[in-house]
């Protein structure tokens, strides 16, 4: 079964990247508890790419579903997306399958 993952980039607001690694580790939990391995990875720029795996497809949908209804992950994501200033910028999320080589 190929591995099915989300991959975020995201831009930390100047200043602000100190704060930006804490709200991660915050939505890390919640993403881990309904089943994911995440993976965090910082460019030479200072950008980063959150990697969000799932077994497969199923467990993919699995845990987006969990995710959906997760009330703790609502109201983060709420908080982040109304805040005027928020830590950073979601530049870009893609879902993809690994194919075998």
């Amino acid at each position: 079964m190929a591995t099915v993952s989300q991959v975020i980039t995201i831009q930390p607001a100047s200043g602000k990247f100190a704060q930006c690694l804490e709200l991660g580790k915050k939505f890390k939990k919640i993403r881990e508890r309904h089943g994911a391995k995440e993976r965090l990875f910082r460019t030479a720029t200072g950008t980063l790419i959150v990697v969000i795996e799932a077994s497969g497809w199923k467990q993919f949908g699995e845990i987006s579903a969990g995710i959906a209804t997760d009330q703790e992950a609502r109201d983060l994501l709420a908080s982040f997306q109304a805040d005027p200033n928020p830590v950073a910028t979601i530049l870009s999320s893609e879902i993809v399958e690994e194919i075998e080589g």
